[in-house]
């Protein structure tokens, strides 16, 4: 057996490290909830310190602050503290119980940080309470400022080898811990037990066949096992699989030796052991029976099994202890290669015990061909049983697992109805906010994916509303079918809705449809639904910065280190076409534009001008308290990472006004910090010239409204003027980056396909743009007189708006809205921004009305008459969804279009639930999202840092999974027919031409190119946040 590892430390992720780094193991904390922010200001009491705005500050070695009634429910694991030291001087924090020597709970040293506003967050693990208690901050060294502590319950423990205790003959070498006898293991001493926690995980990969498998155990060897997973081949060393346990008892907080012992014979490489607080599937394996009768055990590459039932002799096993606290139904995974009738019955105790349920096991073609038989449970068969599987018949049977599907319990204990179905009963996962307008959508598919027989769906007439806390129904209503009960063709499914925007309360709930027994996701309502979706969403420009060292912000497996600062790379840049060091350049900063680690200054400067507008349109969602690198300094986080985009753009531009247009990041490795590619930079271009004075100007303006970054907003307004003005000297200055292998994607002429040619109307839309800020900015005539003879030639002046233009349309609206300026200019720019409003948004609720649309987010009209009309679904489609919900925002904003406010703000939110899982694939379209109220997010997209094969590549069979809060791209029905032949999507509707993969080549050999449908980027998760912002503010 050999134990491969993950080097992880306390405070950080560690990567690329190397043998001997690592001197001691432990469980470590991946993924918290916070349940109690205790603001350092709203203290109960205190010793020394003193309070200014949000923070505490003067703190000295033995000062506290107390907290009084502090409700910590059912318990914690770790605490965190945000705060500032500017000093080397040592000193530490400790969480105490009752009074400032009482018990410690946790405590740990404190690092310096780089000023009194420069802030750090600290996270320590924690003894856990129950219950409402008084809590006490004691500071053990002299500390700048604190602005909260944060107690927090993990959902996530990782198990790694490095520095365990060996026995039984295991040695460690090279970070592996070997083992090749049964009965060898090893001990993490005084470990933490996380409190609550249910299931054990391990990824494991085995080539030999025999029983093997593996025993946890807490305290001694002589302690009964808490866990015991087998471990069947999975074919080779080199496949590896996921199996999962429940424990055989709920955690409970505190410290024990903790052992992992191998059992039975042959090697297991094991990739990593885990512990989740989430009761998931409990999985049962013939080799892990307690008994058995008639019983044939063989072990294979299927995963190893049984065959039972042979000549009509019953045959049977038991299993001991099972937990089946409301659990309604077993599904069995076998394989027959005959037709005689054979059954499956689940008895309690013995095989004359209790009936629970019986299945049929039908012929299914051979006795290699695996399938499920599913047998729901009924006469209460709650808490932990012995459980018996009885299998009556002939010709036999091949048994490989059987999987106990969990019905999940509310915060109450209290057993959902139904099973969970979030293939056909779609909600907004994470929930909605009380005034909103609130329909289920419940769809069955009729072409494409989800059409088969066995999925067909429709409801019950009536569906209800069930409070999960309490069990009871709150509403019940009847569903309205949509289209007539006929098939929409662009998702090539058929809807209904359900309304019951009448339940308001605050609280969790689901939808339930008796008739067919079946649940929807839960959802919460309330004020506050959204907020922590919202702050994890913006966090993703956190990970995607470059040249910052995310490990001093957070401890999470994502939180690497600085890129691309090596020798050659950004800070020391090359020209794209030489290497002489005449022509090197400091570029560093900014952000990866996508999941590649590029930047592009006209991509970058629009996602800093859409940045800009979030801001003012809600400026009180964006605080200063989203755990980002400035937090606790008292300006919104939003500017504060707007001025570390805007001031990478400044090391663009040149001495004489121009801005350098592309930077190219080589090497994909991951994670980012790992690579040692150089940088190559192209030359300045009008278009990147003419977008950075555009973010220049109205960064310029937005800073100085807001009060902050003085020196840099007088010193962005002469940029921007400096900028345009090369432009307006160099008006046709173009460089085609893609073909002249310089990054990944044109981004000259946004992707017009116009590089090559003399075509310059993205130039000249980049300078009506940039005009337009500059003259709010500066006020001077030119640039007014350049909008007023220039602004005719604006999309919207077609007759209608779309998303892919949306930052231009933005910018005119903007420009109608602000004081001065030309009166009879403004009013004949917003008479056609209305027309073309009008036009494009009046269509909404026709489709509503006709059916053309089913998943209230309307995208195109009449497809099923036209089908080479898509809408703006392409490439990147969820981007185009969220910019058409903010246009819905800025209707109401600007005084536009022709719908009511409240019309307005309702499908503005059918395009949020969309995004949020009311689409065809009940998908939440965010990443690693199960920790934040989601129950099916994307677990994994194309993104070089979280690649196939990586320990980031998928949020169920990786170790860590993609980082949590990134938009993937989204359906795209301009996929090649090659692509999707080989990626199964031939012959899917648009809406279903999708697939979280991100497998670059196919069996086939068929380049897949997976970012055409699900890699993120800044211009995505932007749009995004504006449409959520604007949501949650209302």
């Amino acid at each position: 057996m050999s134990l491969s590892v993950r080097a992880l430390l306390a405070s950080t992720l560690i990567v690329g490290f190397a043998p001997g780094l690592v001197t001691a193991a432990f469980a470590q904390s991946l993924t918290h909830d916070a349940i109690r922010t205790l603001q350092a200001e709203a203290r109960n009491g205190q010793s020394g310190t003193t309070t200014v705005n949000k923070h505490v500050t003067n703190i000295s070695t033995g000062d506290w602050l107390r907290f009084d009634n502090v409700n910590l429910g059912a318990g914690f694991d770790s605490v965190t503290l945000r705060y500032s030291k500017s000093t080397a001087a040592a000193a530490g924090y400790e969480l105490r119980l009752d009074s400032p020597t009482g018990p410690v709970l946790a405590e740990g040293p404190l690092e310096q940080t780089d000023g009194p506003t420069n802030y750090k967050s600290k996270r320590l693990a924690a003894d856990s309470r129950s219950g409402t208690q008084s809590l006490f901050l004691r500071f053990t060294g002299p500390v700048d400022r604190v602005n909260w502590a944060q107690l927090g319950r993990a959902q996530r423990l990782i198990y790694q080898a490095e520095g365990a205790d060996v026995f039984g003959g295991t040695v460690v070498s090279n970070r592996v811990v070997i083992s090749d006898s049964p009965n060898e293991y090893i001990a993490f001493t005084n470990d933490r037990r996380g409190q609550g926690f249910k299931r054990l995980r391990v990824r494991y990969a085995r080539g030999v066949t025999g029983d093997a498998g593996m025993d946890v155990h807490f305290g001694s060897l002589n302690t009964p096992a808490v866990a015991s997973i087998p471990l069947p081949s999975t074919g080779s060393f080199e496949t590896f699989r996921v199996r999962g346990v429940n424990f055989n008892e709920t955690l409970t907080a505190g410290r024990s030796d903790v052992f992992f012992k191998f059992r039975g014979d042959g090697d297991v490489d094991v990739d990593w052991v885990d512990m989740r607080r989430q009761p998931l599937t409990t999985e049962l394996f013939p080799g892990n029976r307690s008994a058995a009768s008639n019983m044939n055990f063989f072990f294979g590459p299927g995963g190893g099994g049984s065959s039972a039932g042979v000549d009509g002799n019953p045959a049977w096993l038991r299993f001991n202890n099972v937990s089946l606290s409301y659990n309604p139904e077993i599904t069995v995974s076998y394989a027959r290669g005959s037709s005689l009738p054979m059954t499956m019955e689940v008895r309690n105790g013995g095989p004359n015990g209790k009936l629970y349920g019986t299945v049929n096991l039908p012929n299914t073609g051979s006795y290699d061909n695996y399938t499920d038989a599913t047998v729901k449970l009924t006469n209460d068969p709650q808490g932990f049983r012995n459980i018996v599987l009885v299998f009556k018949g002939y010709g036999g049977t091949n048994l490989q697992s059987f999987e106990i599907n969990r019905l999940s319990e509310g915060d109450g204990g209290v057993p959902m109805l139904g099973e969970v179905d979030l293939d056909h009963l779609l909600v907004d996962q994470f929930g909605y906010k009380p005034g909103m307008t609130k329909v289920a959508v419940i769809r069955d598919g009729i072409t494409g994916f989800g059409s088969s027989t066995a999925e067909n769906y429709v409801p019950g007439r009536t569906l209800q509303v069930i409070n999960a806390a309490t069990g009871r129904q709150v509403f019940s209503g009847n569903r309205t079918v949509r289209n007539g009960g006929g098939e929409q063709a662009f998702s090539g499914d058929r809807a209904w809705w359900f309304n019951f925007s009448q339940v308001n309360t605050p609280g969790e709930y689901y939808i339930y449809d008796a008739e067919n027994d079946a649940r929807s996701a839960t959802f919460e309502i309330g004020d506050d639904v959204y907020d922590e979706v919202l702050k994890t969403a913006f966090r993703t420009f956190l990970y995607q910065r470059s040249g910052f060292d995310k490990s001093t912000v957070e401890t999470s497996p994502w939180a690497d280190t600085a890129s691309h600062l090596g020798p050659n790379q950004d800070q020391d840049a090359r020209f794209w076409n030489t290497s002489q060091s005449a022509n090197r350049k400091d570029l560093r900063g900014g952000w990866y534009d996508a999941g590649d680690l590029n930047k592009y200054t006209n991509w970058t400067a629009n996602y800093i001008l859409c940045m800009l507008h979030a801001y003012r349109d809600t400026p009180d969602v964006w605080g200063d308290d989203f755990d980002m690198p400035n937090s606790g300094n008292g300006i919104s986080d939003m500017l504060d990472e707007i001025r570390w985009g805007v001031e990478s753009l400044v090391r663009h531009q040149q001495s004489n006004g121009s801005v350098i247009s592309v930077l190219e990041s080589s090497d994909d490795n991951s994670p980012p910090s790992s690579n040692t590619g150089q940088s190559r930079y192209g030359p300045p271009t009008t278009s990147a010239t003419l977008s950075a004075a555009a973010a220049f100007a109205f960064a310029s303006k937005v800073f100085d409204d807001a009060g902050v970054f003085p020196t840099l907003a007088s010193d962005l307004e002469q940029r921007a003027i400096d900028a345009y003005s090369w432009a307006q000297r160099n008006p046709a200055v173009k460089f085609c980056n893609e073909s002249n292998g310089v990054a990944a994607g044109e981004q000259e002429d946004g992707f017009s396909g116009n590089c090559g040619n003399n075509d310059l109307s993205y130039q000249q839309q980049r300078r009506r743009i940039a005009a337009i800020y500059l003259y709010d900015l500066t006020r001077i005539a030119s640039y007014q007189n350049y909008i007023s003879n220039n602004w005719r030639n604006a999309k919207f002046n077609a007759g209608f708006v779309q998303p892919d233009v949306s930052d231009e349309q933005t910018a005119f609206m903007y420009y109608t809205s602000i004081s001065g300026g030309n009166r009879g200019l403004k009013n004949s720019i917003r008479t056609a921004l209305d027309n073309a409003f009008s036009f494009g948004f009046g269509n909404y609720d026709t489709g509503w009305a006709t059916g053309d649309d089913i998943y209230r987010a309307y995208m195109v009209n009449d497809y099923a008459n036209d089908p080479d009309q898509l809408g703006f679904v392409g490439f990147g489609s969820n981007r185009a969804v969220s910019h058409r919900g903010v246009m819905y925002q800025q209707m109401n904003t600007f005084g536009l279009g022709p719908n009511n406010a409240e019309e307005n703000k309702r499908s503005a939110s059918g395009y949020l639930h969309y995004i949020h899982g009311v689409n065809p694939f009940g998908l939440v379209y965010l990443s690693n999202m199960d920790t934040f109220g989601a129950e099916r997010s994307a677990d994994e997209f194309y993104h070089t840092w979280f690649n196939d094969g990586t320990d980031f590549d998928n949020a169920r069979t990786s170790l860590f999974g993609p980082a949590p809060g990134f938009l993937l791209g989204g359906p795209n029905p301009n996929y090649a027919a090659a692509k999707k032949q080989a990626a199964g999507l031939a012959g899917q509707p648009p809406l279903k031409v999708f697939r979280q993969s991100n497998q670059r080549i196919s069996q086939s050999g068929v380049d897949l190119t997976p970012w055409e449908l699900n890699e993120n980027s800044n211009g995505y998760q932007i749009a995004y946040l504006r449409l959520l912002a604007s949501i949650a503010d209302d």
